[in-house]
Protein backbone atom coordinates (compact mmCIF):
# COMPACT_ATOMS: atom_id res chain seq x y z
CA UNK A 1 0.00 0.00 0.00
CA UNK A 2 2.88 2.33 -0.68
CA UNK A 3 1.59 5.62 -2.20
CA UNK A 4 2.62 6.36 -5.76
CA UNK A 5 3.94 9.90 -6.04
CA UNK A 6 5.03 11.63 -9.19
CA UNK A 7 6.87 14.87 -8.62
CA UNK A 8 8.16 17.01 -11.46
CA UNK A 9 10.63 19.82 -11.05
CA UNK A 10 11.70 21.77 -14.08
CA UNK A 11 14.39 24.40 -13.97
CA UNK A 12 16.38 23.76 -17.15
CA UNK A 13 18.41 26.96 -16.99
CA UNK A 14 19.43 26.23 -13.41
CA UNK A 15 20.09 22.52 -13.82
CA UNK A 16 22.35 22.58 -16.84
CA UNK A 17 24.12 25.81 -15.90
CA UNK A 18 25.38 24.44 -12.62
CA UNK A 19 25.82 20.84 -13.86
CA UNK A 20 23.20 19.46 -11.51
CA UNK A 21 22.04 15.90 -12.02
CA UNK A 22 18.42 14.81 -11.92
CA UNK A 23 17.67 11.77 -9.81
CA UNK A 24 14.71 9.44 -9.75
CA UNK A 25 14.08 7.06 -6.90
CA UNK A 26 12.57 3.92 -8.38
CA UNK A 27 10.68 1.41 -6.25
CA UNK A 28 10.41 -1.99 -7.87
CA UNK A 29 7.41 -4.29 -7.34
CA UNK A 30 9.42 -6.31 -4.81
CA UNK A 31 9.93 -3.14 -2.69
CA UNK A 32 13.60 -2.59 -3.63
CA UNK A 33 14.85 0.96 -4.05
CA UNK A 34 17.16 2.01 -6.83
CA UNK A 35 18.31 5.39 -8.04
CA UNK A 36 18.50 6.60 -11.60
CA UNK A 37 20.66 9.61 -12.44
CA UNK A 38 19.98 11.75 -15.49
CA UNK A 39 22.71 14.04 -16.78
CA UNK A 40 21.82 17.52 -18.05
CA UNK A 41 21.62 18.16 -21.78
CA UNK A 42 22.48 21.47 -23.35
CA UNK A 43 19.75 23.59 -24.85
CA UNK A 44 19.58 23.47 -28.64
CA UNK A 45 18.70 27.17 -28.65
CA UNK A 46 18.24 29.78 -25.94
CA UNK A 47 15.79 32.62 -26.51
CA UNK A 48 16.80 36.14 -25.50
CA UNK A 49 16.47 36.72 -21.76
CA UNK A 50 15.34 33.07 -21.44
CA UNK A 51 11.83 33.98 -22.52
CA UNK A 52 9.27 31.55 -23.79
CA UNK A 53 8.38 31.40 -27.46
CA UNK A 54 5.05 33.18 -27.01
CA UNK A 55 6.63 36.32 -25.54
CA UNK A 56 9.26 36.47 -28.25
CA UNK A 57 6.71 35.75 -30.98
CA UNK A 58 4.35 38.44 -29.72
CA UNK A 59 7.03 41.10 -30.09
CA UNK A 60 7.90 39.88 -33.58
CA UNK A 61 4.26 39.97 -34.67
CA UNK A 62 3.79 43.49 -33.27
CA UNK A 63 7.02 44.68 -34.89
CA UNK A 64 6.04 43.42 -38.34
CA UNK A 65 2.42 44.56 -37.93
CA UNK A 66 3.60 48.10 -37.21
CA UNK A 67 5.79 48.01 -40.30
CA UNK A 68 2.83 46.82 -42.37
CA UNK A 69 0.56 49.56 -41.02
CA UNK A 70 3.21 52.19 -41.65
CA UNK A 71 3.61 51.03 -45.23
CA UNK A 72 -0.15 51.49 -45.74
CA UNK A 73 -0.18 54.90 -44.08
CA UNK A 74 2.91 56.07 -45.98
CA UNK A 75 1.06 55.60 -49.27
CA UNK A 76 -0.73 58.90 -48.59
CA UNK A 77 0.91 62.25 -47.94
CA UNK A 78 -0.65 64.78 -45.53
CA UNK A 79 -1.74 66.78 -48.59
CA UNK A 80 -3.65 63.79 -49.93
CA UNK A 81 -5.43 63.44 -46.60
CA UNK A 82 -6.54 67.08 -46.68
CA UNK A 83 -10.09 67.97 -47.61
CA UNK A 84 -10.82 69.60 -50.97
CA UNK A 85 -10.86 73.10 -49.48
CA UNK A 86 -7.28 72.68 -48.21
CA UNK A 87 -8.00 72.17 -44.51
CA UNK A 88 -7.46 68.88 -42.75
CA UNK A 89 -10.64 66.99 -42.11
CA UNK A 90 -11.23 64.97 -38.95
CA UNK A 91 -10.40 61.62 -40.56
CA UNK A 92 -7.13 62.93 -42.01
CA UNK A 93 -6.06 64.32 -38.64
CA UNK A 94 -6.88 61.04 -36.91
CA UNK A 95 -4.87 59.10 -39.49
CA UNK A 96 -1.87 61.38 -39.00
CA UNK A 97 -2.07 60.94 -35.21
CA UNK A 98 -2.28 57.17 -35.62
CA UNK A 99 0.64 57.24 -38.02
CA UNK A 100 2.78 59.09 -35.45
CA UNK A 101 1.78 56.60 -32.75
CA UNK A 102 2.61 53.63 -34.97
CA UNK A 103 5.95 55.23 -35.90
CA UNK A 104 6.86 55.54 -32.21
CA UNK A 105 5.79 51.92 -31.61
CA UNK A 106 7.87 50.77 -34.57
CA UNK A 107 10.90 52.65 -33.22
CA UNK A 108 10.46 51.09 -29.76
CA UNK A 109 10.14 47.57 -31.15
CA UNK A 110 13.14 48.14 -33.42
CA UNK A 111 15.19 48.91 -30.28
CA UNK A 112 13.85 45.78 -28.55
CA UNK A 113 14.77 43.72 -31.60
CA UNK A 114 18.29 45.19 -31.54
CA UNK A 115 18.65 44.35 -27.84
CA UNK A 116 17.43 40.79 -28.45
CA UNK A 117 20.00 40.34 -31.21
CA UNK A 118 22.73 41.52 -28.85
CA UNK A 119 21.55 39.02 -26.22
CA UNK A 120 21.59 36.24 -28.82
CA UNK A 121 25.10 37.15 -29.93
CA UNK A 122 26.42 37.11 -26.36
CA UNK A 123 25.54 33.41 -26.01
CA UNK A 124 26.40 33.41 -22.33
CA UNK A 125 24.30 32.99 -19.23
CA UNK A 126 26.18 35.65 -17.28
CA UNK A 127 28.27 37.64 -19.74
CA UNK A 128 30.88 39.96 -18.35
CA UNK A 129 30.68 43.69 -18.85
CA UNK A 130 33.84 43.50 -20.96
CA UNK A 131 32.24 41.01 -23.37
CA UNK A 132 29.13 43.18 -23.61
CA UNK A 133 31.25 46.27 -24.33
CA UNK A 134 33.29 44.44 -26.97
CA UNK A 135 30.16 43.17 -28.67
CA UNK A 136 28.60 46.62 -28.79
CA UNK A 137 31.78 47.99 -30.35
CA UNK A 138 31.54 45.55 -33.27
CA UNK A 139 30.35 47.24 -36.48
CA UNK A 140 28.05 44.35 -37.44
CA UNK A 141 25.94 44.61 -34.25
Amino acid sequence: NFPVVISLFSAPNYCDTYNNVAAILKISPDQKLSGIHIQPHGHPFVLPNYENGFQLGERCVVYFATQLLLSFLNMYSPDELAAEDGRMDKTGMELLKKKKLIESMEHAYKEVKKTNNIALNLRGLTPSYKAYKELLARPDV
